[in-house]
C-alpha cells in the first residue's frame, strides 16, 4: 500500500448514520488504531462547525475541521483559519428565489445558521427546534442579516428532481443532492478539497498519501483527488462511480472493513 499519511472523513452517512448522534463504534475503533500508527485524521463536512455532532468532536478531535463543504477551515481552538464566502448579491437572489418557490432554506455561517424562507419547515427536519446553533433565525423573508455578513454555504429543502432547474438559475453555485428532498450548496470553485489542501500544505502531505471516505455528492472531488477514494455502501450510484473502492454500509462496519481491505490496520 502507498505511504498513507492522512485519512479524511465526511461525517453524515460516513462516520455517523443519519439520524444518529454518535460515531459508529467499529469506525471509531479503526480510526483509533490508525491514529496510533501516526496517521493524521481530518474531518471534512458540509456542516458548519457549530453543527458538527458533539460526539465527533469529543472522540475524533482532529487539529483541523474542514467545514461547510470546504468554505471554512477551523482549528480545534474554534478559530477560523480560512473562509470563502458566497457573495452577498448571489445570496440575496437565492433567498428571494426560495421565497418565490416557497422552499425552506438556511444559510450557513461559521458559528451558526440563518433561515430565510420556510422557517418552521426548515428548522424541524434539519436541526430540530431546540438546537443551540440557531444563532441567526429571522422571520420568513427577512434578509437584513445578509447586509452584515456573507454566508459560507446554503442548505435547501426542495424536491430533488429540480436540481437541474435550480442549477440553471444559479450557475455561480454548485447544487449537490444531500439526500432526498435536500441540497447542499456552495460556491463554484470551492469544495472540500479547497481547504483539505490547505491542511495538507501545513502538514507536508500530498494527495497520493491520502485516503478519503464519503457517501454524498459533495464528497466526489475529495474521492477523485485522494490516492484512494472510498465510497460507503450507502452512497449513491453517482458517488460510487468516482471511488477507487466501495465498502459496506456505515452500519455494517464499512469503515473498519475498508481499513482492513486497504491494510491501514
Amino acid at each position: 500500500m502507498k505511504d498513507i499519511k492522512m485519512l479524511v472523513f465526511d461525517v453524515d452517512g460516513t462516520l455517523v448514520a443519519r439520524g444518529n448522534n454518535e460515531v459508529e463504534a467499529s469506525a471509531l475503533q479503526a480510526i483509533n488504531e490508525a491514529r496510533a500508527k501516526g496517521i493524521q485524521i481530518l474531518i471534512a463536512t458540509g456542516r458548519s462547525y457549530f453543527f458538527i455532532i458533539d460526539h465527533v468532536k469529543e472522540v475524533i478531535c482532529p487539529d483541523y475541521y474542514v467545514t461547510v463543504n470546504g468554505s471554512c477551515l477551523i482549528g480545534k481552538d474554534e478559530k477560523v483559519i480560512e473562509r470563502y464566502d458566497i457573495p452577498k448579491d448571489i445570496a440575496k437572489r437565492f433567498a428571494e428565489y426560495c421565497r418565490k418557490h416557497e422552499y425552506p432554506v438556511g444559510f450557513k455561517y461559521a458559528d451558526g445558521i440563518g433561515t430565510y424562507a420556510g422557517l418552521e419547515a426548515f428548522i424541524k427536519p434539519y436541526i430540530g427546534l431546540d438546537h443551540p446553533g440557531k444563532k441567526f433565525i429571522f422571520d420568513d423573508y427577512d434578509y437584513s442579516h445578509l447586509e452584515k455578513e456573507d454566508p459560507l454555504g446554503i442548505f435547501l429543502i426542495a424536491p430533488t428532481e429540480y436540481q437541474k432547474e435550480i442549477q440553471k438559475e444559479f450557475p455561480e453555485l454548485v447544487i449537490t443532492i444531500a439526500y432526498d428532498h435536500a441540497y447542499d450548496i456552495y460556491r463554484v470553485g470551492v469544495d472540500k478539497t479547497k481547504t483539505i489542501e490547505s491542511v495538507m500544505n501545513k502538514l507536508g502531505i500530498q494527495w497520493d498519501q491520502v485516503i478519503s471516505f464519503g457517501d454524498g455528492e459533495n464528497d466526489i472531488e475529495m474521492l477523485q483527488k485522494a490516492g484512494i477514494g472510498v465510497a460507503m455502501g450507502n452512497a449513491s450510484d453517482l458517488v460510487k462511480q468516482h471511488a477507487d473502492y466501495i465498502t459496506d454500509d456505515i452500519l455494517d462496519g464499512g469503515i473498519l472493513k475498508a481499513f482492513k481491505h486497504l491494510h491501514i490496520i
